[in-house]
Order: C-alpha cells, then sequence, then structure tokens
C-alpha cells in the first residue's frame, strides 16, 4: 500500500507542476515540450478572456482587438476565480493603469450595485456575493449610479476624466 499512496503522491505532484507551468506560475516540468505546454497555456488564456464575454460583454466589446494581449497580461500571474471575479478584477486593473474604456465603467459600476468582490488576505478575489441591501450607490467618471430595489438611477453625465 505505500508503494501506491507514494505513486499517488508522484502523481498528483507532477499534475500540480503542470497546472502551475500552464497557468504561468512556474516553468515548464522536466520532460515536456515547452512548446506544447506554451501553445495550450496560450488557449486556456484565450478560452478564460472568451468566457468574460457572458458576464462582462460591454468591457469585451469596448476593448475589441485589444482584449487577448491586455488580459494576457494582466491574468500572467493570476489564477481564475471565475468571469465574474476574472472580470470585475480584469477591469480594476485596467482603470488604475488609464485603459478602461467609459462604456465598461458603467458596466463596472452598475455590477457593483448588485454585487460585492471580496479578496482574500493576499488580495486576490473570492467569489463574488449578491448584494442583500435595497440601496446602493457607485460611482462613474462624472456620475454616479443609484440603486433602490431594483431600479437604477443615474445622477451627473458621464465623461471620460
Amino acid at each position: 500500500m505505500d508503494s501506491a499512496s507514494d505513486e499517488h503522491a508522484d502523481l498528483a505532484a507532477r499534475q500540480a507542476q503542470i497546472v502551475a507551468a500552464l497557468t504561468g506560475l512556474t516553468s515548464v516540468p522536466a520532460g515536456f515540450d515547452a512548446r506544447h505546454l506554451d501553445v495550450a497555456r496560450r488557449a486556456l488564456l484565450r478560452k478564460r478572456a472568451n468566457e468574460l464575454q457572458f458576464v462582462w460583454p460591454i468591457l469585451i466589446a469596448s476593448l475589441g482587438p485589444r482584449l487577448h494581449p491586455l488580459f494576457a497580461e494582466f491574468a500572467r500571474e493570476r489564477p481564475t476565480r471565475g468571469s465574474r471575479a476574472d472580470g470585475h478584477a480584469f477591469a480594476q486593473w485596467l482603470r488604475r493603469r488609464g485603459d478602461l474604456p467609459l462604456a465598461a465603467n458603467l458596466e463596472l459600476a452598475e455590477a457593483r450595485l448588485f454585487w460585492t468582490f471580496p479578496t482574500d488576505t493576499s488580495g486576490m478575489p473570492t467569489a463574488p456575493v449578491r448584494r442583500t441591501s435595497r440601496v446602493a450607490v457607485e460611482r462613474f467618471p462624472g456620475g454616479m449610479l443609484v440603486r433602490r430595489g431594483r431600479r437604477v438611477t443615474t445622477l451627473g453625465r458621464p465623461s471620460e476624466r
């Protein structure tokens, strides 16, 4: 039985190395073709970026052809936490860089009216939580959104400040 558990532990360790290499967190493990692993890594990043369109359609549409290069840079050392959390973290990252388009800023503000986006102790996003409060306020460049129940009101005028 000890050799079986050693084999399982060894397999688990090798699988963890491959996953870490696919997510870009470590180098390619010995015995693997770096070129093939890079192709798989880029395909997974592309798939992860494309999944955002279901939760963050305006963000994705407003970035156009810049989406994949920007997302690859963003996700280089960030494991996925799901599309909603990934999109929020990506939008925040773009905002800090000054690259978040106005329409995406509005989508981000609206999402924050209905969801909270907590982080763990290391600052990595965790699963979003639906807000239970009936009233919420979020700012965007040039104004704010106010939610009362299911109704959202815009105060101010969106601007590219």
